[in-house]
């Protein structure tokens, strides 16, 4: 075959180099070019606040390969989540969430794309355009250059930025191990273990762990900073459930101070899709999309994923999937939850769906005796907050942790008698019953902590390596919110028999106009708290309508000083008329709060109309409305909604000014 000449090969360069100009306008031009119609966001009518979903991507290739996300995939996807109903979020509307308090739209969805591929921008942002998606893409510190072939560079993720389509966060360096090769010592990850020699033993102090991740975190942010008109604010902890792992205390404290100290949200966690209003924005989590699942597989996985379930037994249909665990295994034997550590690693398994629960009655068997401990948590938020009862042989303790304490032990008690038993539970507002076959164990209702105030239903085990702890015959339901208002009469207004008393998980007591010794009034408000903490129900002092000025005397009840008075009021309700001043009864609310009671307001169709065109946000815990749902239209309840939580508001029943019921949203 004939060589080519001179001529030919600069002719046949020029073109080369032409194409290779024309091809990187093109990707340019892709990449950065918003094309298609921006993201919408109605913040406005937004009036959720229980939690978000969140799912992760990645990859988004061209064609489909095996072990990678396509584009494909993503599309149908895509169109699979629209046609669902939920809404895309941002990285600012998750900390606002959190941060502020402020709403989400219903089924609120956070798309992440991690890696920081180029394939999942070009890719992602073809699709996106076509219906107004907005994604969060994660990159790698250590990939980003000014050139690269496969991941974003430092010019694309500016250009990002300025995008309606994206935010952009870090993803720390990269996935760094740390002890390898070394005899006796499991290879770790950069972040999660003490540098260590060959014997195991960590091979820093503290203080130079420390440092080190220090260095990780500063190299995480700093370069991603430079870049962005506003600093990245959130993170992805590599690798994912390191959390849940036996990580050393004081190598989790040093991240958490950490990854606080440079962004304002993280995720840690995956295998679980939904994010609750109690849930810590430092250790969110995530699914992330397998290259194999359908449109139909997502939807199914994001089902399991609600804040709406209300009840749990295996003898209804209920399975182990509806627990979310990660480093314990949950099966179903029979009618038995059994929970196994794996690796000689255990961690709560937290029921889904009941993130948000505040009022729940629990049973369950338990067939033998053994010398491990088996936890049943109520309000599980986090590792430091949550109500527990523990089970270890025949001792039954009752604990909770408020964060900033320790565990505080409420109760100890001796079983003496044996196996089977049959434990239920009941937990109305600050008040636990154990029952053990039908007995109540120690004085009967329980105080405990008020600022424990909602979590998840969990269970779970000690670290013991080949233990299953078996649960038998569990049956779970929430006791939905249901507040009664005493007859402000010397005689009962027969109110008590139009609910069972286990039903009622509030009481509100009308205050006398004024205590003291014989005064018929200060009887009545005597009697009727007393027989709602016989109840195990909340009490709540209700001011007189329009009266936002509480003097301590009137909380006293016979025959109690005044400071033990205090400690039989839970809450302290206002009921401000019409023409209120707003701003004062906020400013009672805050005071009732700052004082350790509940506060809680009472509001008629007229006050609800004029608070709402007031712009005032009231920080009230509680909202009993004096009209249902039905009665008020989206112009009135959607400004409510939208300032105030509507998972607190209260409904008239039939049986208006008597009973309150949550629900009708």
């Amino acid at each position: 075959m004939r060589a080519l000449s001179k001529d030919t090969w600069k002719i046949l360069r020029s073109c080369l180099q032409w194409a290779f100009l024309i091809g990187l306008c093109v990707f340019i031009v892709q990449l950065f070019m918003e094309r298609g119609r921006p993201p919408q966001f109605d913040r406005e009518s937004w009036t959720q606040r229980d939690g978000f979903t969140a799912i992760s991507y990645g990859s988004l290739t061209r064609d489909e390969k095996p072990g990678l996300n396509s584009r494909q995939q993503f599309a149908e996807h895509v169109a699979a989540i629209e046609k669902a109903g939920y809404q895309w979020i941002s990285t600012d509307d998750v900390i606002s969430f959190y941060r502020d308090g402020e709403p989400l739209p219903e089924k609120a969805l956070y798309l992440m794309m991690e890696g920081g591929r180029k394939d999942s921008v070009i890719f992602g942002q073809e699709i996106m355009g076509k219906t107004g998606v907005h994604a969060s893409l994660f990159t790698t510190t250590g990939t980003l250059k000014s050139w690269n072939n496969f991941f974003v560079t430092k010019s694309n993720v500016a250009a990002l930025a300025k995008s309606p389509f994206w935010d952009v966060g870090s993803q720390g360096l990269g996935l760094l191990p740390i002890n390898e090769n070394m005899p006796k010592v499991t290879p770790g990850y950069f972040l999660t273990d003490f540098l260590r020699d060959s014997t195991g033993l960590p091979a820093e102090t503290e203080e130079q762990m420390r440092d080190r991740l220090a260095a990780y975190y500063k190299e995480s942010f700093e370069p991603l900073a430079k870049l962005l008109s506003e600093p990245p604010k959130a993170f992805v902890m590599m690798p994912a459930n390191s959390f849940n792992a036996a990580m050393p205390h004081a190598v989790k404290e040093a991240n958490r101070d950490l990854v606080q100290q440079y962004f304002q949200m993280a995720f840690s966690r995956e295998g679980a899709a939904f994010n609750s209003a109690v849930d810590d924005r430092f250790a969110l989590t995530r699914v992330q999309i397998k290259p194999e699942w359908t449109e139909q597989h997502l939807m199914e996985v994001l089902s399991l994923r609600t804040a709406k379930r209300t009840r749990f037994s295996l003898a209804e249909g209920d399975t182990a999937d509806s627990w979310v665990s990660f480093r314990t295994r949950v099966e179903a034997s029979g009618r038995d939850i059994v929970l196994t550590p794996q690796e000689g690693r255990a961690d709560p398994v937290i029921l889904r769906g009941s993130n948000l629960w505040d009022n729940v009655s629990l049973s369950m068997a338990i067939a033998q005796k053994e010398n491990v401990d088996r936890y049943v948590y109520l309000r599980y938020a986090t590792p430091s907050a949550f109500l527990r009862v523990t089970l270890h042989g025949a001792r039954l303790l009752v604990q909770e942790r408020v964060p900033g304490q320790g565990l505080y032990t409420i109760a100890d008690e001796i079983i003496t008698t044996q196996p089977p038993w049959r434990f239920d539970i009941l937990l109305k507002g600050n008040r636990l019953k154990v029952l053990l076959d039908g007995k109540a164990l120690g004085p009967g209702f329980l105080p405990v902590s008020p600022t424990l105030r909602l979590g998840a239903v969990a269970l779970g085990t000690d670290d013991v390596e080949g233990y299953e702890g078996r649960f038998g015959s569990l049956s779970i339901v929430r006791i939905p919110s249901l507040w009664r208002i005493e007859s402000a009469g010397s005689t009962s207004s027969g109110s008590t028999a139009s609910a069972k008393a286990q039903e009622v998980t509030a009481c509100v007591v009308p205050l006398a106009a004024g205590a003291g010794a014989g005064n018929a009034d200060a009887e009545r408000v005597s009697r009727q708290v007393l027989r709602a903490r016989a109840e195990g129900s909340m009490t709540i002092a209700a001011l007189a309508p329009g009266n936002l000025v509480l003097d301590d005397s009137m909380l006293l009840i016979a025959p109690f000083s005044i400071e033990q008075s205090r400690r039989l009021w839970d809450g302290i309700m206002v009921q401000p008329l019409a023409q209120s001043s707003w701003k004062d009864v906020a400013a009672t609310l805050k005071a009732i709060a700052a004082a350790g009671y509940r506060p809680v307001v009472r509001l008629t169709r007229d006050a609800a109309a004029a608070l709402a065109a007031s712009g005032i946000t009231l920080p009230a815990e509680h909202y009993l409305l004096d009209f249902t749902r039905a009665e008020i239209p989206d112009s009135l309840w959607t400004p409510l909604a939208h300032r105030h939580n509507r998972n607190n508001f209260l409904y008239a029943t039939a049986e208006k000014g008597v009973l309150y019921a949550a629900g009708g949203n």
